[in-house]
């Protein structure tokens, strides 16, 4: 993680109250680009909780997340049969082969070039063993570039250097967000 984007409370930061009003910074989930996100876990020790109840604290920048469900899992840690799978086949939506492009972790990349474009990947359906639940974990690695036109403006140097300074960014956002309703541009959230 950058550093900059922590000063900046771009990242979703989960904090732990550890005793009455101190918190603990456990960790952060990262953004995920333009679009929307998933599912994601961090794990948390408990260890230095003195009681029975457990006080989360998220935190970022102004509007910078969305956030539908929290959830926490105390369950007994089991053994895991653990079994890395290669897929059989992947083929685009013209048929093309791509298996052998995505077998290895290399620096060759298979590129979608277009809106739309699709690869379908397929696996062998792990072989489950008796009493154990059968979970699959799709692991992937990549990268977008981000498709935009060109601003016909030139950048205020003196608006980009309030960027330096720590939360910045989400002071800039707020700002942004509060002339955008002035101006009738955008619509409050509503709250659930």
């Amino acid at each position: 993680m950058d550093a900059s984007a922590l000063v900046q409370n771009i990242p979703l930061r989960v904090w732990l109250e550890t005793a009455p009003y101190v918190w603990r910074l456990q960790g952060w989930f990262n953004l995920a680009g333009s679009k929307t996100m998933r599912r994601d876990v961090l794990m948390i020790n408990l260890s230095a909780i003195p009681a029975e109840t457990v006080r989360i604290k998220l935190t970022t920048g102004f509007l910078f997340w969305e956030i539908d469900r929290v959830g926490m899992d105390f369950s007994t840690d089991l053994p895991v049969l653990h079994q890395a799978l290669k897929p059989l086949r992947v083929v685009d939506q013209q048929g093309n082969d791509f298996t052998n492009s995505v077998l290895a972790d290399d620096p060759m990349n298979l590129m979608l070039e277009q809106i739309g474009d699709a690869v379908t990947a397929v696996f062998m359906t792990p072989k489950q063993h008796g009493g154990l639940v059968r979970t699959v974990f799709l692991h992937g690695k990549g990268y977008y570039d981000l498709l935009r036109e060109t601003p016909q403006y030139k950048p205020d140097p003196e608006a980009l250097a309030r960027f330096d300074e720590p939360h910045g960014f989400a002071v800039f956002s707020r700002e942004q967000w509060y002339r955008a309703l002035k101006e009738n541009k955008v619509q409050k959230p509503e709250q659930n």
